[in-house]
């Protein structure tokens, strides 16, 4: 198999493997709008896709202000973070949840990657 075949392979094994884990997967932009999220995410987030992928990290994730400001700073200056955190549910409820989130560059672009259990 050529290099760039077994890549395309890799590429799209990966994808599919990320789409159908079973652990929330949180991709999100410098604006903290979410751009890339797994089956997991909506479920856990309790909507659909569409939806999803229209709110921001705010909108999901239950911390104080200042708290989540430093954790987004410190992803973006390429540190990994990682801890305990509640998310909020459409339906009001919320449910606690363990996260690591790492810097992510996508074409060049940088955004954060988030695994959520």
């Amino acid at each position: 198999m050529a290099a760039s075949t077994q890549s395309l392979v890799h590429e799209a094994l990966l994808g599919e493997a990320a789409a159908s884990a079973r652990v929330a997967i949180f991709l999100n932009d410098d604006t903290l709008t979410y751009v890339a999220v797994n089956d997991a995410a909506c479920e856990l987030v309790g909507c659909s896709r569409e939806e999803l992928l229209r709110l921001r990290v705010d909108d999901v994730v239950e911390r104080p202000a200042p708290a989540l400001a430093d954790a987004v700073r410190e992803v973006a200056d390429g540190r990994v973070r990682s801890g305990a955190s509640s998310i909020r549910r459409r339906d009001g409820s919320s449910r606690p949840v363990q996260y690591v989130s790492i810097p992510a560059s996508v074409a060049g672009l940088p955004y954060a990657l988030t695994v959520v259990w």
